[in-house]
């Protein structure tokens, strides 16, 4: 499960960075906007996941 995290931190602040670059372009890119939504939701899931992984464990 670290590895999904990781993974989606990863994903999201490069979907960010793109979204913010193109914002100070004059742009609004919807698709990295997009990519920033879902990336921040995944990484919710995961912790949640995470959480109650453990709390099962013990």
């Amino acid at each position: 499960m670290k590895s999904f995290i990781t993974l989606g931190i990863i994903i999201t602040i490069s979907a960010l960075v793109v979204f913010v670059y193109g914002f100070i372009k004059g742009e609004f890119l919807f698709g990295p906007f997009i990519a920033t939504v879902i990336g921040i939701n995944f990484i919710f899931i995961a912790f949640a996941r995470l959480k109650q992984e453990r709390e099962e464990a013990t």
